[in-house]
């Protein structure tokens, strides 16, 4: 059987090499050198993700390193320009020295990571240093002045809002309405009270779970065992994408939790003892 040849190949599709008759692999060049130059081809940006002509691409494993640059190579010619996007924690400092703090940011804490407009936050987010806890706040940034109507991606121009606020905050080229859309902005309670509001929500609406935990409540433990149950509970349920938990998830864990510390509370009437008379 013919031996093959250490000469460089040539892309013949799946056909055999044209100087042996050592097959073709998926007809991709072998080994990984330029054909002109026969040195390694030295790759950086979006060419390190992509395949070479000399390479099998099923066996390519970019680094994430590489696929971050070439990531931000795409959106800079997709924006025409270089891309620079300034962190939480610097849009937050540049608000706090700002003399239109009180306009742009008026619940601004450098301290603890809040939405600029509305001041939701979450005890969540709390880290070592604000610098930390800011990066970990779940807040997006929002354009002052719309990217699509040529606003900067600057500090300057950029804002830390809730989910809620920036989808209903103003996409205009006049800052100011910003400012005056920010001013009537109604104040929003943290994350763990609007969760502690949507379980108290979902109660009145699963009257069953009320009525199971006052027929158990003056038990011993009875806290903790319906505290471990509701966990289990949420455990099996599903949640939206970007909402978490639904005020229809709630409702039938509490319904969920309502019939099996009913059913407890009949197991356990059936096992106890008739008491004797006379």
């Amino acid at each position: 059987m013919p031996q093959p040849c250490q000469n460089e190949r040539v892309a013949t599709g799946n056909r055999r090499c044209r100087r042996c008759t050592h097959p073709k692999s998926v007809g991709w060049l072998l080994p990984q050198v330029s054909r002109r130059t026969a040195q390694p081809r030295s790759q950086s940006g979006i060419e390190s993700v992509l395949p070479s002509r000399t390479q099998d691409p099923l066996a390519v494993r970019p680094s994430r390193a590489a696929m971050s640059q070439a990531a931000d190579m795409l959106r800079s010619v997709a924006r025409g320009g270089p891309m620079s996007v300034p962190s939480k924690w610097k849009i937050a400092q540049h608000w706090n020295e700002s003399p239109r703090r009180e306009d742009f940011a008026p619940h601004l804490l450098l301290d603890e990571p809040c939405c600029f407009a509305c001041g939701w936050f979450s005890e969540r987010w709390k880290r070592a240093t604000a610098q930390a806890s800011w990066q970990r706040a779940n807040l997006e940034r929002a354009h002052l002045i719309p990217s699509s109507l040529g606003g900067p991606d600057d500090a300057s121009n950029l804002l830390l809002l809730c989910k809620p606020c920036h989808q209903e905050s103003p996409d205009w080229m006049d800052p100011e309405q910003m400012a005056r859309w920010i001013a009537t902005r109604d104040e929003r309670p943290s994350r763990e009270v609007e969760t502690f509001v949507a379980w108290v929500a979902a109660a009145e609406k699963a009257p069953d779970f009320r009525d199971a935990v006052a027929s158990v409540i003056a038990q011993e433990d009875a806290n903790d065992r319906v505290s471990k149950l509701l966990r289990d509970l949420l455990g099996r349920a599903g949640t939206h994408f970007g909402v978490g938990f639904s005020q229809g998830t709630r409702v039938a864990v509490l319904q969920a939790a309502a019939d099996e510390i009913n059913r407890q509370v009949q197991q356990v009437g059936c096992e106890a003892p008739e008491p004797r008379s006379g």
